[in-house]
């Protein structure tokens, strides 16, 4: 792609888009340069200077704005549901939906999340329970979660969304099987808590290991 002269808030969009390509092809960021970046976003190399001093400051930008769309989708989505109405369907189909829209995105931020230690990492780790606290907080409100320990609702959500993660990638590579995938996905959200809820009543929870 030849460079050009875009909007200043195009240009960083194309960045990033370009970068989370590089990293879902070569698995990291590791042989990418600021420079092919803005060749392959087709921006002028001199322009990406003005958005990014490193490949570093922009893999932090690029987890920064993957967390930013998929909290506040996955937000709407639940502010959608009526009461009684089960929320897996509505809002892993967004979900799904929106992996298939952005796929290099989604598979960067795996990537991120099971790569090295980095400061990358940490910030999409941190913006990612701040969506698990969004869930409980809005399944709660709406009377969707069983009466657990704050603890072991925390454990159980974390473990819904893991899976539920991983659908995605599934999705994005079979999209075929996105109604089978989203049976998968409201098997896991029922089969989680009613099981945190059962061994919550009974007492019968894993020990610790030494």
């Amino acid at each position: 792609m030849s460079s050009e002269r875009v909007p200043y808030g195009e240009g960083k969009a194309r960045l990033l888009a370009a970068a989370a390509e590089w990293m879902a092809e070569h698995g990291s960021l590791a042989g990418l340069t600021l420079r092919a970046l803005a060749a392959a976003a087709g921006v002028s190399h001199n322009a990406i200077y003005r958005h990014y001093g490193s490949v570093e400051d922009m893999s932090m930008d690029l987890a920064a704005d993957f967390v930013q769309q998929l909290r506040q989708g996955l937000a709407d989505a639940r502010a959608t549901l009526k009461p009684g109405e089960a929320p897996t369907r509505a809002v892993v189909g967004w979900l799904f939906d929106f992996a298939l829209q952005h796929p290099a995105h989604f598979k960067a931020a795996q990537m991120t999340r099971q790569g090295p230690p980095g400061a990358a990492r940490d910030l999409l780790e941190s913006h990612l329970d701040e969506v698990r606290r969004d869930m409980q907080t809005q399944l709660m409100q709406k009377g969707m979660l069983p009466s657990i320990s704050a603890a072991d609702l925390e454990t159980a959500l974390a473990i819904i969304i893991e899976h539920t993660f991983t659908l995605c990638i599934r999705c994005i590579e079979a999209p075929q099987q996105r109604e089978a995938l989203l049976v998968r996905a409201e098997q896991g959200f029922t089969w989680v808590l009613s099981g945190a809820a059962l061994t919550a009543a009974t007492g019968n929870l894993p020990k610790p290991g030494p």
